[in-house]
């Protein structure tokens, strides 16, 4: 195996504290052609979600590795509900909501090596962009699809299934980072994996997943989508298996307590929820080691 050799972070943009203004603008119009083409996939081609995000994030790694986190970004932002985003014209502005956010974390290096930092751009962005179509919607994006409250066995089995996703994208994308030279890409990895969960999901009926807790089959896959997230992050910030195997614990014990929080299409929320999971570890590590 590599052991812990992997160049950059998670979405890493060139290393320089500078943009220059070529970066920019070649990266700028990626985001928005992919967000376009990510929608469009999802909404229109009905690709769903996840296989939709991973496929983009997928081609563009194979094509060009170093435009694979740009790209990942958009796919997130595309990953938006036709409910949220109801056409073109709004996915283009959010391809360029998506590109200005973008190019603000860059420049001033917000979250570098965090895992989920994209997908928190394209939360950020998917907001913005919904709210800008009518202030008046504000309170609509808080109120989500609200599930029917259950408790006994079906909750646990949910619970057990949403952490064992989260944790095996998590653990699942490291090691490939890790081990398989051709995913050393962080979006190359968790996009692999993204596709290998929407996969297997897809053969698994809904009934089996969730007992009798009206659960979807989207939200597996997406939940092991969001522990690959986690697993993009640079070994600086989550330094080993164990860690990434805690992280991704953490991310699934968020979706859950989140779940229905916002409606549903919002694209970016596993990342936001990734990000979020990272933060909450560096700083119990920080508290409990007396360090960062």
């Amino acid at each position: 195996g590599r052991g812990w050799a992997w160049g950059g972070s998670s979405g890493s943009h060139p290393r320089k504290a500078n943009l220059r203004m070529p970066d920019a603008l070649r990266s700028s119009v990626l985001i928005l052609l992919s967000t376009l083409l990510t929608w469009s996939a999802n909404n229109v081609g009905g690709l769903g979600a996840v296989t939709a995000s991973a496929s983009v994030t997928m081609l563009a790694a194979l094509a060009h590795k170093q435009s694979a986190a740009a790209v990942m970004c958009a796919s997130f932002a595309g990953w938006a509900s036709s409910e949220v985003i109801p056409d073109v014209l709004w996915a283009s502005a959010l391809g360029a909501v998506t590109a200005l956010t973008f190019q603000a974390f860059v420049m001033l290096k917000i979250g570098e090596g965090w895992g989920g930092r994209l997908g928190l751009i394209a939360f950020i962005a998917v907001n913005l962009t919904a709210v800008c179509q009518d202030l008046g919607r504000v309170e609509h994006l808080f109120e989500g699809e609200r599930y029917a409250v259950v408790s006994g066995d079906a909750a646990v089995w949910f619970v057990f299934v949403c952490l064992a996703s989260t944790t095996f994208g998590s653990f699942t994308t490291i090691y490939l980072r890790c081990n398989v030279p051709s995913l050393d890409n962080p979006a190359a990895a968790a996009a692999f994996v993204g596709l290998l969960g929407a996969l297997v999901m897809s053969g698994i009926p809904t009934s089996l997943l969730f007992a009798n807790f009206g659960g979807k089959s989207g939200e597996v896959s997406a939940a092991v989508y969001g522990g690959a997230f986690v697993g993009m992050s640079a070994k600086n910030h989550v330094p080993n298996y164990l860690a990434f195997l805690a992280t991704g614990v953490l991310a699934g014990g968020l979706s859950v307590a989140l779940r229905g929080v916002f409606v549903d299409g919002i694209g970016g929320k596993y990342g936001a929820m990734a990000f979020l999971s990272v933060g909450i570890y560096k700083a119990a590590r920080g508290l409990f080691s007396g360090g960062p």
